[in-house]
């Protein structure tokens, strides 16, 4: 049993990862979990909709969980094409072609295709057609990629979308005559105009004759996507937000709304933050950040995180901080930050920001040999309790007191196994794994690689557990879902 949940622990942590539009990372792994708990891919499928923010996995995992399918397994084809459904038109047109590459290679799809498929596809652009505004905005927006559903849904459409779609004939006070209309509106009138018809921005900074014009830039400000706002900082920086009063006003409440919004990307803010160089404006992304890690919660218990600052290893030393920072701000409980080469230097995080950790720790640098096991003695010394430990190391633990003597000791004296888990960086050989699978440790390892990518960082650290056989259990309880629930929801999709 022990084995059986530390393997399910690594696939679940394995398609957390972020594949930046290569959906191959995932294929091994999800073929793997489809081979053997088939029902864990596809809760897990259901599960990810509703906690993870990784759009890749969202448009590869359904896909990939069609093959190998059996035909009793019903329930778990229809809550992958069910998933695939929620998918916009630009992602949908996206896991088609990952399926079509999949199939070439000859990984197809138990059954029939289209069997599957084309109905359920051809239901995705009824829905939408039964509610014209919806529609009209889905079309505005992914024009090329909702024309190739009609084809590959081989369904020719409503005499209205055929109108619009094919013909280019656009109903007099629709949205389309408006757009068409905006490069030829005075100022104020296309700044009310795109806020009226909420057109999206990418649309309205294309159609707008003048789109530096004050007016404009708050009307396009006012109809911001929390994901948008964040993205064109830089952009609105340039036209003048961070020195004009009133536009300034826009940008900071537009800040506040993405803080109660659901689709933004965790550490999205943050990443955009470095690249403003209007001190304001950054502190605002900074502090969206920090409101967007604090709601991914789900982290229990106090925590450990131990950072390697032996020779060669700054990765783990900014890796480390990061981690803190993240666990900072999900957790209830005591969070210390101790980075190690054969000593200890203990630092209390609890409730601290990225940025007051930065402050704290600026003077900590990379020297030295590596005892992986001296903070925890250190722990043991002062009596800290944890109940998860986080390492940030390449696992080249060659020198006393070593992690896998460090944890029965620990274990011993504090009454209490903590969870442990490790993010690897590259280095040194790994030493740390293989001993504490000898020993008898459960430890979690997360492949961070050469370069950290800082975007998937919040979708693991999210997992982190001080019961090791939790996070499955909350993914198994998690209801697969049907074609039904997706269709009877409404504008739930661009």
């Amino acid at each position: 049993m022990e084995h059986t949940q530390y393997s399910r622990n690594k696939l679940v942590n394995t398609l957390l990862k972020i594949g930046h539009g290569k959906f191959e990372i995932y294929l091994e792994p999800g073929l793997l979990a489809n081979q053997a708990e088939p029902e864990l891919l596809g809760h897990f499928i259901a599960w990810n909709d509703k906690n993870g923010k990784v759009r890749d996995s969202k448009i590869a995992l359904p896909v990939i969980a069609l093959r190998g399918l059996k035909e009793s397994d019903g329930d778990l084809k229809e809550n992958a094409i069910a998933h695939l459904m929620r998918l916009s038109p630009r992602d949908l047109v996206r896991a088609y072609d990952f399926n079509k590459t999949l199939s070439a290679a000859g990984k197809r799809i138990s059954g029939n295709r289209h069997r599957l498929f084309e109905p359920a596809l051809k239901r995705y652009l009824q829905v939408r057609e039964e509610n014209p505004k919806w529609w009209d905005r889905t079309v505005l927006q992914h024009r090329r990629a909702m024309k190739h559903l009609y084809r590959i849904a081989h369904y020719k459409g409503s005499e209205r979308a055929v109108a619009v779609l094919w013909d280019e004939q656009y109903p007099a006070r629709s949205i389309f005559a408006t757009v068409a209309a905006l490069r030829t509106m005075p100022a104020n009138e296309a700044a009310s105009a795109i806020l009226n018809k909420n057109i999206p921005l990418e649309v309205a900074i294309g159609a707008v004759a003048k789109a530096k014009d004050k007016d404009i830039v708050l009307a396009l400000i006012e109809g911001m996507s929390g994901n948008q706002l964040i993205t064109n900082s830089q952009f609105l920086q340039r036209l003048g937000v961070g020195s004009d009063p009133i536009l300034k006003a826009s940008y900071d409440a537009a800040i506040e709304r993405a803080k109660k919004s659901g689709k933004v990307e965790t550490l999205k803010a943050g990443r955009a933050a470095e690249t403003i160089t209007d001190e304001t404006m950054a502190a605002k992304l900074t502090g969206l950040q920090q409101t967007k890690t604090r709601q991914l919660g789900g982290i229990d218990g106090d925590w450990a995180v131990l950072a390697d600052c032996s020779g060669s290893m700054a990765a783990s030393i900014e890796l480390g901080r990061k981690i803190a920072a993240l666990i900072a701000e999900q957790v209830k409980g005591a969070v210390y930050l101790i980075f190690f080469n054969v000593a200890p230097t203990f630092i209390e995080v609890t409730g601290l920001s990225y940025d007051q950790i930065l402050e704290k720790t600026k003077r900590i640098h990379a020297d030295g040999g590596t005892a992986v096991g001296c903070g925890l003695d250190y722990l043991r010394a002062k009596g800290v309790t944890v109940q998860g430990i986080a390492i940030a190391s390449d696992g080249g633990d060659n020198t006393p007191p070593r992690f896998h003597m460090a944890y029965p000791a620990y274990v011993k004296a504090m009454e209490i196994e903590p969870t442990a888990y490790l993010f690897h960086v590259e280095g040194e050989q790994d030493t740390l794994t293989p001993c504490c699978q000898l020993a008898g440790i459960q430890l979690e390892r997360f492949e961070m690689g050469k370069d950290v990518d800082y975007y998937s960082l919040p979708n693991l650290v999210s997992t982190l557990r001080t019961n090791r056989y939790s996070l499955v259990d909350e993914i198994m309880a998690t209801e697969l879902l049907t074609l039904e629930k997706v269709f009877a929801q409404k504008e739930v999709i661009a």
